[in-house]
């Protein structure tokens, strides 16, 4: 199927997990360049989608319509203890990964 040239190809859609985090504010700007970026955090103020990445319900949802997407979320303290860092560092990596695969998005980035 040929495309036709005087149509603007569609910029693919990039949901990223963790966009108000150090990495995730250093990233989007330059994804932005290139694709449709969702910014998606815990925080309801901090990106366009308040997102839980523990809730496989809600991710299901936010990954629908999407070609990619960038998980960063998660927290970063190395002096976390395990009862921090099981909630978005473990079940959130897992969850992501399952509404990724439950939605068809074609690539994910860890």
């Amino acid at each position: 199927m040929e495309t036709d040239p005087s149509e603007p190809a569609r910029r693919l859609r990039v949901l990223v997990t963790g966009a108000a985090g150090r990495i995730g504010r250093a990233i989007c700007p330059a994804l932005a360049e290139r694709w449709d970026v969702v910014r998606s955090d815990h925080r309801p103020d901090a990106g366009d989608l308040a997102l839980d990445v523990t809730d496989l319900p809600a991710c299901r949802a936010a990954f629908t319509d999407v070609d990619a997407v960038v998980h960063l979320a998660g927290d970063p303290d190395p002096n976390a203890t395990w009862e921090r860092l099981r909630p978005a560092n473990v079940v959130g990596t897992y969850t992501v990964v399952q509404a990724a695969m439950d939605t068809g998005v074609e690539r994910l980035v860890l």
